[in-house]
């Protein structure tokens, strides 16, 4: 599997109370023959690395209710990829996301779920 992480470099990132928005910017060297099967598994990890660094915690996906690939990403297309967070506690350790990897004018990725924090 392809690790979003490796290809794409944070260039912003902000958090509000319950938003977290973050820019990134695409390594195109890190692409030069590189597939994934499962690109939305990729994205997933993506979202929850992102939320485990701004938030500071570390947690599991326990539930994926939406899982939707929009479109396949085409880093020769796109030099920079925007994501939005949005969460809801739910109790102590539940945390329900959704969340949106797009650019100005195209959506690749949709997700909703529920992240369990660790006691880590």
């Amino acid at each position: 599997m392809l690790d979003a992480t490796k290809f794409l470099q944070i260039d912003t990132i902000k958090k509000n109370e319950q938003t977290i928005e973050a820019q990134f910017k695409v390594n195109q060297n890190t692409l030069l023959g590189t597939e994934t099967d499962t690109p939305e598994a990729s994205m997933m990890e993506l979202v929850k690395k992102i939320y485990e660094n701004k938030e500071n915690v570390h947690c599991s996906i326990s539930s994926a209710n939406k899982i939707k690939l929009i479109s396949l990403f085409k880093p020769e297309e796109q030099s920079v990829v925007d994501m939005f967070i949005n969460t809801k506690s739910y109790s102590e350790k539940n945390i329900g996301v959704s969340a949106e990897i797009s650019t100005d004018d195209k959506v690749f990725f949709k997700f909703e779920g529920i992240f369990t924090l660790s006691d880590n």
